[in-house]
C-alpha cells in the first residue's frame, strides 16, 4: 500500500524525455516509476538505478531527480506512468548539502566546517515533472533563438550584422563600475543583521543580506556569514 500518482502519457507524439523531482523540504519523497503498457501490464520499474540526489542551483531546491526516456517505436509502447515510494524507502534517510557550503560553492568560497542537514524519508511530497516531446525539440525552424543568430549566419558564410556588433559595445561600455567603500558604521550594522539572522535560523535572508552588503562594497560580510554559521554549530 502507497500513496502514489497515476498519469496517462500524451497521445500523437515523438518519443518523450520525462524529468521527474521530488522536491526536498523538512522530508524527502524517494520515487520510484512504474510504466505500463496499453492494458495496463507492467513493461519497467524505475528505481534506485534512475533517481539520486541534486543539491540546490539556481531557482532549484534540492531534489530527487531522474529522467526516463519513452520510446514510441517499442514492441509494447508505454502508455501510463505510476509515480510512488517504495516500502523500504521509508526507514531511510537523505544527506543534502547546507545552505552555507551551496553558498559557499556558488561564490567560489571556502566552505564552513559544518555538518550536512539529514533528511528523514516520507511516504508523500511534492513532485515536479517536466514533459519534453523529441519530434518538436527537432523542428528547429519553428523556434527563433537569438542568442544562435550569429552563429547561423557565419555557417551560411554571412558576417554578422553591424547592430550585432554595436550591441555588444554597448553592452560592455554598460559594466557598473565597482561600489566604493562601504563605512565602518554601515559595515558593523550589516554584520549585526547577517549574526542575526543565523542565529534565528533564516540562513536565505543571511545570504541576501550578504549579497546585498558586497554589492554596497562590503569588505567583512561574507566572513561575517562565515563565523556566524560556525558559531550556531557549538
Amino acid at each position: 500500500m502507497s500513496y502514489l500518482g497515476a498519469y496517462a502519457l500524451p497521445d500523437n507524439t515523438g518519443d518523450l524525455v520525462i524529468k521527474v523531482a521530488a522536491q526536498i523540504g523538512k522530508s524527502a519523497f524517494v520515487p520510484q516509476v512504474l510504466m505500463l503498457d496499453s492494458h495496463f501490464q507492467v513493461t519497467r520499474v524505475l528505481g534506485k538505478s534512475l533517481f539520486s540526489y541534486q543539491p540546490a542551483h539556481m531557482l532549484d531546491d534540492d531534489r530527487i531527480e531522474g529522467t526516463v526516456y519513452v520510446s514510441r517505436t517499442a514492441l509494447k509502447p508505454e502508455a501510463y506512468m505510476v509515480i510512488y515510494t517504495p516500502a523500504a524507502e521509508l526507514t531511510g534517510s537523505t544527506t543534502v548539502l547546507h545552505p552555507a557550503k551551496a553558498f559557499a560553492r556558488a561564490h567560489s568560497t571556502q566552505e564552513p566546517d559544518i555538518k550536512d542537514p539529514v533528511i528523514p524519508h516520507s511516504p508523500w511530497g511534492l513532485i515536479q515533472i517536466q514533459v519534453e516531446d523529441r519530434a518538436k525539440m527537432q523542428g528547429l525552424d519553428n523556434t527563433f533563438k537569438a542568442e544562435y543568430a550569429d552563429k547561423v549566419a557565419l555557417s551560411q558564410g554571412v558576417q554578422p550584422t553591424a547592430a550585432v556588433a554595436t550591441g555588444a559595445a554597448v553592452a560592455v561600455a554598460a559594466k557598473p563600475k565597482p561600489a566604493p567603500a562601504m563605512l565602518s558604521e554601515t559595515e558593523a550594522f550589516y554584520r549585526s543583521q547577517i549574526g542575526n539572522a543565523v542565529k534565528a535560523g533564516d540562513i536565505e535572508k543571511a545570504m541576501k543580506l550578504v549579497d546585498e552588503a558586497e554589492r554596497a562594497g562590503s569588505t567583512s560580510a561574507r566572513q561575517a556569514f562565515v563565523d556566524a554559521v560556525k558559531q550556531s554549530q557549538k
